[in-house]
């Protein structure tokens, strides 16, 4: 049986949560793997976790990470301190849980905890695994600390051919994975529900996107692309959907901007925001939509994966996506368009197309189901066992 430690800050949401769970879940269940869970702090996903596995987390301490934020210098620069002093108290507190436990395997993602792990790699032995979740975001400072790195777990080839040559060669692409069969089947179970909440008449199309209430989502170009579509003649056809989260201020205050706008292009008749808890899972009552919009624009990086992409295919949606990051690999032709820019015009094009060619829609429908089942999270998990020593 192999020895592994999995190590998350504790704090995590939105997608980044629910693959870390999935992925801690199927080893803990795993008869291959002896798991124990180490979180940074008591965030509410570590608090999930603690009550779930209970004797098998370990907590190293309240204080989740500071903030650092965009507000003036001299707050910067405040917040910057604190985090460095969070991190030095963090790193003293893992030294002492490995020292007593001595874990074989360590696997981590790419954020604070393995800043951590990569600090006290440096004087311990064990066999560090990272899931890189991200294109690019290299730095001098995070390109010494991750050559203590053993193995990184790529989600994505977007995300490995981001890398640095150098390291290329201890990259191993594995894509994040889901319950297939169970998305597929609640998705049946709950058709209509979304329909019926929100009172949407069986003539409108139904799309929209799922994502945390962040400006590197998609929810602003949906909004600027309903405007268009309703300025030439469109405003009747269809209801988009908006479902999301707001795990912090900062989610808070760009949510009130969306209705903000919403409501001053008149358009409160045609889009609807949704909270992820408000009527069931987020990914079952997609399947009420005709099509799903997954864009994350990032700089024109794009996202490193996008498990929102298999939660629309395993509800057999077509979908659309700006060609940046790992949608162009997920994506292809028989499941979906992708779009050269993140501009509104460009969207409400392709959207008009899914309008006038509902044939189109149903063949796309039918592959979009098909390719989910290459990424069920057993196709993840057998291959991270083959990774542990």
């Amino acid at each position: 049986m192999k020895n592994v430690c999995k190590v998350i800050t504790g704090n995590e949401h939105g997608g980044a949560a629910m693959s870390s769970e999935l992925l801690i879940d199927s080893l803990y269940q795993s008869q291959d793997v002896l798991l124990m869970i180490i979180c940074l702090c008591n965030g509410e996903f570590a608090k999930k976790l603690k009550k779930k596995y209970d004797n098998s987390v370990i907590i190293l301490q309240d204080k989740e990470p500071p903030i650092i934020g965009n507000k003036n210098l001299i707050i910067r620069s405040y917040n910057y301190s604190r985090l460095i002093l969070w991190y030095i108290k963090v790193c003293i507190l893992f030294e002492k849980v490995y020292l007593k436990k001595a874990f074989k395997n360590i696997h981590t993602t790419n954020n604070y905890a393995l800043l951590v792990c990569c600090v006290c790699g440096f004087f311990n032995s064990y066999n560090l695994i990272t899931h890189w979740r991200c294109v690019g975001g290299f730095s001098p400072i995070i390109d010494l600390l991750i050559k203590r790195v053993n193995v990184f777990i790529c989600i994505s080839n977007a995300v490995k051919f981001s890398f640095p040559s150098n390291l290329q060669g201890k990259c191993k692409v594995i894509y994040d994975g889901l319950e297939i069969n169970k998305l597929e089947r609640e998705g049946d179970l709950s058709k209509g529900k979304l329909r019926s909440y929100l009172k949407i008449c069986d003539k409108k199309s139904i799309f929209g996107t799922i994502g945390t209430f962040s400006d590197i989502k998609c929810h602003n170009l949906l909004i600027e692309t309903c405007r268009l579509l309703n300025e030439h003649g469109y405003r009747g056809l269809y209801h988009c959907v908006l479902i999301g989260s707001t795990p912090n201020e900062y989610c808070k205050q760009y949510l009130q901007y969306l209705k903000n706008k919403v409501y001053e292009y008149n358009l409160k008749e045609n889009i609807s925001f949704v909270f992820d808890y408000e009527i069931d899972k987020p990914s079952y009552i997609i399947s009420d939509f005709d099509f799903f919009v997954g864009s994350t624009w990032f700089g024109g990086r794009g996202e490193g994966f996008g498990l929102v992409y298999v939660e629309a295919m395993a509800q057999a949606l077509p979908l659309i996506a700006i060609a940046v990051g790992a949608a162009k690999e997920l994506i292809t032709s028989e499941i979906g368009i992708l779009t050269k820019t993140n501009s509104p015009e460009e969207l409400e094009k392709v959207i008009i197309k899914f309008f006038k060619n509902p044939d189109l829609l149903n063949k796309m429908s039918i592959q979009s189901r098909k390719k989910a089942s290459l990424f069920d999270i057993k196709n993840t998990i057998n291959s991270c066992i083959n990774i542990y020593v």
